[in-house]
């Protein structure tokens, strides 16, 4: 889910002010309309067929964020209830490294699932080889993509006791993934979901009753609590 106050065609990056630091000599920021196109492109040669794609700024236009649904006509299949996504990020102020990630989008919920590790973090530095580099991070996504579905189908294949969902509920709270104000949403949905998809009592379920409850969160805390979940769930 791409959480910026307003999207912006990928053509129109080009109109985008290049905003960028001054500083070490190693430094070498990348427009976003390069970065963009780089990625989609890419993405094309290696058979992962672009179906949308959002891109946002920051408002002093030095952040770059997108996201890239990739279509199941592609050389590589999804499960019928999921689109794999790719998510984009940079700065050319220092702040952050270009960035890749990979997750799902649930139809049922609409909702940006991430599992694992970033899979680029590279710095804007000079004699960094862009499309060499989008390329390698592009094949990590493709990897992690069959770990990511691997790992849905188990949780939908775990069925969660009623004592199992109130411990991951409290120990949810106890780490602060979820806030003590917000246990009774959880388990509203767990009791009454809102989805008919996830009445069925496992893992998968509870986990997207979970994310349902951390849309009212920032970007920043529904992406640490979505991570944490999965270490959660193997945990307890």
């Amino acid at each position: 889910m791409l959480c910026v106050q307003e999207t912006i065609e990928r053509n129109d990056l080009k109109k985008v002010p290049f905003v960028h630091a001054e500083g070490s000599s190693r430094f070498q920021p990348i427009p976003h309309h390069v970065l963009a196109d780089s990625i989609v492109n890419e993405s094309s040669k290696m058979g992962l067929n672009v179906k949308s794609e959002k891109w946002g700024v920051a408002h002093d236009n030095a952040s770059l964020f997108g996201e890239i649904v990739l279509d199941e006509s592609g050389v590589y299949k999804n499960p019928k209830d999921m689109e794999f996504t790719i998510g984009v990020r940079a700065n050319n102020n220092k702040r952050f490294p270009v960035t890749l990630v990979s997750g799902t989008n649930v139809f049922v919920c609409s909702n940006m699932i991430i599992f694992g590790d970033f899979l680029l973090k590279k710095r804007h530095t000079i004699g960094l080889d862009l499309q060499s580099e989008i390329k390698s991070g592009l094949e990590n996504v493709i990897n992690s993509r069959t770990e990511l579905i691997g790992c849905v189908d188990e949780m939908k294949n775990t069925i969660v006791s009623d004592v199992r969902a109130n411990h991951l509920l409290m120990e949810s709270a106890h780490t602060g993934l979820v806030s003590y104000s917000h246990l009774k949403d959880v388990h509203k949905e767990w009791k009454q979901p809102t989805y008919p998809d996830f009445i069925p009592r496992t893992e998968w379920s509870l986990y997207n009753c979970f994310n349902e409850v951390m849309k009212k969160y920032n970007p920043i805390r529904q992406q640490t609590g979505i991570g944490g979940l999965v270490e959660l769930f193997s945990n307890n």
